[in-house]
């Protein structure tokens, strides 16, 4: 599991458009909300579209998260 410190630096990566930290993103965090999407879905296709869709709208918002909450 990742720090607050390095979900700090990924944040100002991905702010700063470092196309690496994306794929940061989707390795690090990808496979979770994957689970997260099945358990709720009980649909491979479905999860797979919900991942995608988080972690496109996490790379789209990057900029607005301001660091108060956990990332």
């Amino acid at each position: 599991m990742r720090d607050s410190q390095g979900d700090a630096a990924l944040v100002a990566r991905l702010q700063g458009g470092d196309e690496r930290a994306v794929a940061e993103l989707a390795t690090t965090y990808g496979s979770k909300i994957y689970q997260l999407a099945f358990r709720y879905l009980r649909n491979k296709e479905d999860a797979e579209e919900v991942t995608q869709d988080v972690l496109y709208k996490v790379y789209r918002k990057a900029d607005a998260f301001r660091g108060d909450a956990a990332f």
